[in-house]
């Protein structure tokens, strides 16, 4: 981790505030575009479309990732970490959740609330532990 957790601790919550601030802002919104059965089917349709392209990822991504970290490991822990997390995790199951949470609920700054909580504390144990 750079020998700079708090660095990386930082850098990756404000990559997952990024992306998943954007969900939740995107998952309050089709509320008030689209109402009743629509409304389920864009949901059904975004979460299908994800699956799918989760299943085309190659897997060797992982082999990339760390030739990727070697190669601008020299702009620092938190340009990296914030980075990395913004690239990866764009489509992931998190923001997929909390988007369709916010257009269920009307309720996007207590989602945005709970999934920051959960990822701050999953990302304190991905620092801390290694």
């Amino acid at each position: 981790t750079f020998r700079a957790p708090w660095r990386v601790f930082w850098g990756m919550t404000l990559g997952y505030l990024l992306l998943d601030g954007i969900a939740v802002y995107v998952g309050g919104m089709i509320p008030h575009m689209y109402r009743g059965v629509w409304l389920d089917r864009i949901v059904a349709a975004i979460f299908i479309l994800f699956g799918l392209i989760s299943l085309l990822i190659p897997v060797k991504a992982g082999e990339q990732v760390q030739g990727w970290f070697i190669k601008f490991q020299h702009w620092g822990a938190f340009t990296v970490s914030f980075l990395a997390i913004a690239v990866s995790e764009i489509g992931d199951r998190t923001q997929l959740g909390a988007a369709a949470w916010s257009a269920e609920s009307g309720r996007p700054w207590a989602v945005l609330a709970g999934a920051m909580s959960a990822l701050m504390l999953l990302n304190l144990i991905t620092v801390w532990i290694r």
